[in-house]
């Protein structure tokens, strides 16, 4: 009968997506488990690169590439990068440079690429500096 057939099929099928979400919850226990054991280890965190594209001066942008600088991580550096060197962010991304002398600060031009989105064409430009 045909609808013995849709029934079975329709209780394979419920069959199959209760396995696979049994198989899910344990690959997410197993690496849960894994992720702790590996943060557990001591050693270096590994050394970062904060990439920030700039474009213009916004309100507060000072303020915001301050918390960039401030960051609670012990090995990190910052690229700053505005679309061109006449930005008025790269003045204030310059300043905030200069008050922490301590952490690598780069400032820079991603220049003109034609590219219809400027900020991925700053990330790129800063990802080939990282």
């Amino acid at each position: 009968m045909p609808g013995d057939a849709f029934l079975t099929l329709a209780a394979g099928v419920a069959l199959a997506g209760c396995a696979h979400y049994v198989l899910v919850l344990l690959a997410a226990r197993q690496f849960l488990r894994h992720g702790r054991e590996r943060n557990a280890k001591p050693g270096n965190p590994p050394f970062i690169s904060v990439l920030k594209p700039l474009a213009g001066d916004e309100p507060g942008l000072a303020e915001n590439l301050d918390c960039f600088l401030r960051l609670d991580y012990p090995r990190y550096e910052v690229l700053l990068a505005a679309p061109d060197e006449l930005d008025p962010a790269l003045a204030i991304a310059r300043q905030a440079r200069s008050d922490h002398p301590n952490l690598p600060v780069r400032v820079l031009a991603a220049g003109d690429s034609g590219c219809p989105n400027a900020k991925v064409h700053a990330l790129a430009a800063l990802s080939a500096q990282a």
